[in-house]
């Protein structure tokens, strides 16, 4: 019974490797390879509510799938009762990174990610139910782990800051 037992043992530990690397060992294409420092991680944050001084979280993942050529972008904000998923894939006519992202209130993303000056970019357009914005959004990882969100708008001629939202690597999922 101790042999059986063991062998058992030994095969679960075997199934559970084979599968967790399947599942969680895909590698990026090296054309998102900038996205590298987001993926797979659980990141929370936390933003003042709309209507009040109240702090909301603020859950963030980016998941690679498709054998490393695609990332999804996921968050859902419970208490706004909100939710976002997107993707990022490599446009090969832009050469560039490519995002689509869409919002359950009716706020569609489409632009392009690339690196710069340090900060992973995301520009592009962001088309609201009454009007659509040019938009910038910044992601920065601090020595500390530190996830820093900045979003910008281009509206009247100029740009105007958005949110400014710190992101910590969360256990939870």
């Amino acid at each position: 019974m101790a042999a059986q037992s063991k062998k058992i043992l030994l095969v679960s530990i075997l199934f559970l490797a084979v599968f967790t690397n399947a599942a969680l060992g895909q590698a990026l294409d090296k054309n998102l390879e900038i996205l590298e420092p987001l993926v797979s991680k659980n990141w929370v944050g936390y933003l003042k509510a709309p209507d009040s001084d109240k702090m909301i979280e603020l859950p963030r993942r980016w998941d690679v799938l498709w054998d490393g050529k695609a990332v999804k972008y996921s968050s859902y904000i419970a208490e706004l009762n909100n939710f976002s998923e997107g993707y990022l894939y490599w446009d090969p006519g832009k050469k560039e990174i490519a995002v689509f992202r869409i919002n359950s209130r009716g706020i569609i993303t489409r632009g392009h990610v690339k690196k710069e000056n340090g900060k992973i970019l995301m520009y592009g357009h962001a088309t609201f139910p009454d009007r659509t914005l040019e938009f910038r959004n910044t992601f920065e990882i601090t020595e500390d782990g530190t996830l820093i969100d900045r979003w910008f708008r281009f509206e009247d001629g100029e740009w105007k800051a958005g949110h400014v939202v710190e992101l910590k690597i969360s256990e939870s999922q």
